[in-house]
């Protein structure tokens, strides 16, 4: 009976549906970042680490011969590892599936299918904050890699090129303690660079900290028809940012990122599959017992930062 169905043909049609069960949205900076696939084993891209001068002249003047941009050339490997998954089916299972319904088939493969995915995109959204290049983060160099600016970012290493980072305040002898005031020192100093940020990423204590610097400010409001006052509390946000809670974020650390500078990238290879933008790959191995089949489960990723001042962060918030 198994000899006519094409269980890796359901898995693959499976994958799209899974994903969604499995909810993106619960990996929130995965599902937050823009997203691309690769096709080269490569991403290379000119890191533009001064501006180029510009030249004030009246109209019958010759043009003016003004400096360019300095350019270094950046490169992050991709395709060399992968998060992945495997997982086995008993024949029998498979068999005794088939010849109940075909909803019976797909619910077999459900569970592995989705406790696969589950693994993969949460290890592979730690890896965005803590990816340090390792076969064990696949690869992935991180937004913590990112921000250490004593190190090459993608072979560059221009000190114009280097993220802001700010640290709290403990002993007095380290720039200011964790109050709104050094919030807006920090988008000063963000202001003054020319760069800017559209989301805030920061772990769920973090964010706690962060609320309690307006415990004092939040209002009190009664619904109509009800007894009692409420306390509102909206979406957290700062100068008109979200600000994203992630459990996986890096512990008493906030980003500020430009995410049009960012981009979660996964390999496309032969007979891939993508969804949302992730390319997944699915595949079925050899096995020594023969009355089970084996499947693989897998993603290449890597995460690229166009421009390293696209990311700057507060780093030891007291929680």
């Amino acid at each position: 009976m198994t000899d006519t169905l094409n269980p890796l043909g359901i898995l693959t049609m499976m994958i799209a549906d899974e994903i969604a069960q499995t909810q993106l949205v619960k990996y929130r900076t995965l599902s937050q970042l823009p997203r691309g696939i690769c096709h080269q084993t490569q991403i290379k891209w000119s890191a533009e680490i001064s501006q180029p001068s510009i030249s004030a002249k009246d109209v019958d003047e010759d043009a003016i011969a003004n400096t360019t941009a300095e350019i270094e050339p950046a490169t992050l490997n991709i395709g060399q590892t992968a998060f992945t998954h495997s997982f086995s089916v008993n024949l029998v299972d498979l068999e005794q599936a088939m010849n109940t319904a075909p909803s019976a088939v797909q619910n077999l493969f459900s569970a592995h299918l989705r406790r696969g995915l589950t693994k993969i995109l949460r290890e592979f959204n730690k890896a965005i904050f803590n990816g340090d290049g390792t076969k064990a983060k696949a690869r992935v160099v991180g937004l913590e890699r990112v921000i250490d600016n004593a190190s090459a970012y993608a072979g560059v290493t221009a000190t114009d090129w280097e993220s802001y980072v700010k640290n709290v305040n403990f002993t007095g002898s380290i720039d200011t303690e964790f109050t709104t005031s050094m919030l807006r020192e920090f988008d000063k100093e963000i202001m003054i660079r020319e760069t800017d940020y559209d989301l805030i990423i920061t772990s769920p204590d973090v964010a706690l900290a962060y609320a309690a610097l307006f415990d004092d400010k939040r209002q009190i409001f009664t619904n109509p028809g009800m007894p009692n006052a409420e306390l509102a509390l909206s979406m957290l946000s700062w100068n008109g940012r979200p600000i994203l809670e992630d459990p996986h974020c890096t512990p008493n650390t906030m980003y500020f990122l430009d995410t049009k500078d960012i981009t979660v990238h996964t390999y496309a290879i032969k007979e891939s599959t993508s969804v949302e933008n992730l390319v997944f790959k699915i595949k079925e191995l050899t096995t020594q017992n023969m009355y089970a089949e084996k499947y693989e489960l897998g993603v290449i990723p890597q995460l690229q930062v166009f421009n390293r001042r696209s990311v700057n962060a507060i780093k030891f918030v007291p929680v």
